[in-house]
């Protein structure tokens, strides 16, 4: 019926909150019989032979009806309490955070890999772009030559009129 089990044995009390936001937000109570099976269900027992585990089971139920709920009426009525409802509304978000911070350091772990990974690269080309020989084939002889010439010739016509001028 309400049965919703706890990952670990620890979290039955974000359990019996998340059971109790869910009524809540669906504008249902919950009454004092369907608590004591919400508890059951979470694993505590009230019909116990052990008389240590029946007491710890009646302590907790009378815990949580006094610091978890808010009773509205005399029939033993509840509702979450605000306390309680926003307890539950910070651990989930807790839970929220530390899982985007997880995917958040994943990824930078990938994006430090492909960093490292494009400089290897890198290095890897200017490397083999050094080692490289330079061949220059005879048409590309003749266009530097010449370059050089027209260089040569404007350095001397600059010379001459360098002369004039003086």
């Amino acid at each position: 019926m309400f049965l919703r089990r706890p990952k670990k044995k620890n979290d039955r009390y974000i359990a019996l909150l998340e059971i109790c936001k869910e009524k809540f937000e669906n504008h249902e109570h919950i009454k004092d019989e369907d608590l004591k099976l919400i508890l059951q269900d979470l694993g505590f027992d009230f019909n116990s032979d052990v008389q240590v585990e029946k007491k710890f089971a009646q302590a907790v139920l009378n815990h949580v009806r006094s610091t978890v709920f808010w009773e509205y009426d005399d029939y033993h009525h509840f509702f979450i309490s605000i306390k309680s409802y926003f307890q539950l509304l910070e651990y989930q978000e807790l839970k929220e955070a530390r899982r985007t911070a997880f995917i958040a350091q994943v990824f930078s772990g990938i994006a430090v890999f492909l960093t490292l990974v494009t400089l290897g690269v890198s290095i890897s080309f200017s490397v083999r772009q050094i080692n490289t020989p330079i061949l220059i084939d005879n048409e590309q002889m003749e266009i530097i030559k010449s370059l050089a010439n027209d260089q040569l010739s404007l350095s001397a016509t600059n010379g001459l009129l360098e002369d004039i001028l003086d």
